[in-house]
């Protein structure tokens, strides 16, 4: 395993690019549960930019660094691939995410925690003043940090591993205001000789009809996924694995392969997009066109069963799954924009110039779907083609926009979610039933032109003899991109996911089909032309609930990280109160030092009492001004130590005072006391 563990050596602006309620004009990047994170663009720029300076030093670097981190322009990208930094100090995000659950903790109230306010001002351009009445000139930003540590999964090749050290070592600041104390940081390249096997679960194909089964699979995004759609289509599925096959077949051109064309360019394997996955553990497929709701309230009607009143005129739109009356809708799914930065070619320029053409840097945005989000497919295809792709997964792949740094990264399992039905259905003479489009769909007409025509999909199901009965469709465009040929793919029109068809047997006899579930028309090996029928019964839909796609499991955290450090603030923010209230004593620097040095060698009440006891006192004067810095009165020996237990709770207040034990006690009634030594210091030397 390789990772970078990257240490925060000052507060650290690593910008999301946006502001935040509140009065904060420029937020850091934070996760969903208000843990901070770093980006992993930042860092992978940030090394590109390290790696050039040592190419200028040691060019025979040069292939290896063009491996790494690619060539600009080029159509390849570098084969080093890094993770979004997680926190690793001073506690994992791992156990701090579960605790966050656990005692269901505010996003907000968990930023406080690692996080600071930094402000600045802004002269004027024209006259170098700053201007009270310009409301832009003060601006608040917020830090995280110094001292916080963070862990970037990486995956780079063997040979480069060396090279990526130097690049690491190289790196000493990231992140907004570089020049103005921000950003300082310590980074190194950590290699573990251990290798985890991935666990990819056991493969357990479902039958779909008597010579194809269907595997079904699960993702669970480990980081946002640049894509637009609400689901994970299957040409990326086909993608990831056909290079996956490259992968392991170096040397082996793809399109001489006979298992390759067969798997990943004639349709002999389909590769079906991956939706939703629901709290109840139910495929949220897309919602049906012919289900109509009010514009208010939940009641809902199914057109298919003939007609409705006219007040239900609101179609149903993202995913849904059907209970017995109930229909559970999923509006859609939660989705992230992140703000990216491309720095000049001239890195003498620290941000993008206005106007000045394309090597003069750039702002740009990523649209993605939100890490943490759980979606099931499946692949069909014969026993032996489903194990050679089961061979080929490895527990993650990466999907999507910028695979290769922040985004991407998906967990890849099969499960046991029966994503297929495997059931035969009789559709008698005079019989209606339903046919539902789960993907959108691709037909041709007998010359072969895509034609969006509802009755083409009857003659490609077999169904001759059955006529239309009601239409409920909408139209979609399939399109996409060829990043080999740097080429858009030819747009086509399709009946989109979700669309009804209603249709009669009119053949005069009873038709056998032999699965409720089919694959037809154009583009099945993408997951296109995937068809749900079922016959129209007598059940009716009555209410709209709505779906949730995931579930926050609580219960007791084993750690309790987050209520330390709340409590540490606390108690800081108390002891600091104490300082500013705490009345100055005719003390002088000499008995401040003594007593300083009393204190780096005390470590609990018993000891410190001790000392403040001593007859090593040169002067009674002395012994008295300490008493009086201390407890704001003169005390006699015997009394020391009760006293010193006084003075400590009445700083940090008997509510929290309860909730330590006697070495913390002691610990922020010393830190009490030096810095009131500080601030009392302070004050002599500006006199």
């Amino acid at each position: 395993m390789t990772n970078i563990e990257l240490e925060l050596l000052s507060d650290t602006h690593a910008g999301a690019g946006l502001g935040a309620f509140g009065g904060v004009d420029a937020e850091i990047s934070l996760d969903k549960y208000g843990l901070p994170i770093i980006p992993a663009k930042r860092v992978k720029g940030r090394l590109s930019e390290a790696g050039e300076e040592i190419l200028s030093v040691f060019p025979q670097y040069s292939d290896i660094f063009l491996r790494l981190f690619g060539e600009k322009g080029s159509e390849k990208s570098g084969e080093l691939e890094i993770h979004t930094g997680t926190l690793s100090k001073p506690y994992p995000a791992e156990d701090l995410v579960k605790e966050i659950k656990s005692e269901r903790y505010t996003p907000s109230r968990v930023t406080e925690l690692f996080t600071s306010l930094r402000t600045s001002t802004a002269v004027s351009e024209d006259d170098g003043l700053i201007h009270q009445t310009d409301e832009s000139a003060l601006r608040v930003i917020r830090v995280a940090d110094k001292g916080l540590k963070f862990r970037f999964d990486v995956e780079c090749p063997d040979d480069g591993t060396e090279f990526l050290g130097k690049c690491c070592l190289a790196l000493r600041d990231i992140g907004a205001n570089r020049t103005r104390g921000l950003g300082e940081v310590r980074c190194r390249l950590v290699v573990s000789d251990e290798t985890a096997e991935a666990s990819i679960g056991k493969f357990a194909p479902q039958s779909v009809t008597e010579h194809l089964k269907c595997a079904t699979y699960f993702l669970e995004l480990t980081e946002p996924v640049a894509i637009s759609d609400d689901y994970i289509p299957g040409s990326l599925i086909l993608g990831s694995f056909s290079s996956a096959w490259v992968r392991k077949h170096p040397g082996v051109p793809p399109h001489t392969s006979p298992e390759f064309r067969r798997l990943f360019l004639d349709g002999g394997v389909s590769f079906l997009s991956a939706y939703p996955l629901s709290d109840k553990g139910k495929v949220l497929y897309p919602a049906e066109r012919g289900i109509r709701s009010k514009k208010d309230g939940n009641e809902i009607k199914d057109a298919s069963f003939g007609d409705i009143p006219d007040e239900y005129t609101k179609t149903l739109t993202g995913f849904g799954y059907k209970s017995g009356s109930n229909y559970h809708q999923l509006g859609g799914v939660s989705r992230a924009v992140a703000a990216h930065h491309a720095r000049p070619s001239d890195k003498s320029i620290g941000h993008a110039v206005e106007n000045a053409g394309a090597e003069s840097g750039a702002f740009y945005k990523y649209d993605a779907l939100a890490q943490g989000l759980k979606f099931v497919g499946g692949i069909v295809g014969s026993d032996s083609d489903l194990e050679i792709i089961h061979s080929l997964a490895d527990g993650t792949v990466r999907l999507g926009k910028s695979r290769s740094a922040q985004y991407g990264n998906v967990k890849f399992d099969w499960t046991d979610y029966a994503f297929l039905e495997n059931e035969k259905l009789t559709v008698k003479s005079d019989e209606s039933f339903k046919i539902i489009l789960r993907s959108p769909l691709i037909l041709t007409d007998d010359d072969g032109t895509v034609s969006p025509d509802p009755k083409l999909l009857l003659d490609a199901l077999n169904l001759g003899g059955c006529s239309l009965v009601k239409v409920f469709c909408s139209a979609a465009v399939a399109a996409g991109y060829n990043s080999k040929w740097l080429l858009p793919r030819t747009q086509e029109f399709a009946l989109a996911g979700g669309s009804v068809i209603v249709a009669k047997n009119e053949s005069g006899k009873d038709i056998a089909l032999d699965s409720v579930e089919n694959f037809v028309g154009l583009r099945r090996g993408e997951g296109f032309g995937h068809v749900f029928i079922e016959k129209l019964t007598d059940s009716r839909l009555t209410h709209k609930q709505p779906a949730k796609q995931d579930t926050v499991s609580i219960g007791s955290a084993k750690t309790r990280h987050l209520k330390e450090l709340i409590l540490k603030q606390q108690v800081l923010s108390r002891v600091q109160y104490a300082v500013e209230q705490s009345k100055a004593t005719n003390v002088t620097n000499s008995q401040l030092g003594r007593l300083r040095g009393y204190l780096s060698v005390c470590d609990s009440f018993d000891s410190l009492a001790e000392k403040l006891n001593s007859v090593a006192w040169k002067q009674t004067k002395d012994r008295e001004n300490i008493q009086k810095f201390i407890f704001d009165q003169k005390a006699e020996d015997g009394d020391i130590l009760s006293l010193l237990k006084q003075k400590a709770e009445s700083v940090v207040e008997s509510d929290i005072w309860r909730l330590l034990d006697e070495r913390a006690r002691y610990y922020w009634f010393k830190t009490y006391l030096i810095m009131l030594i500080r601030r009392r210091k302070g004050e002599k030397e500006g006199q």
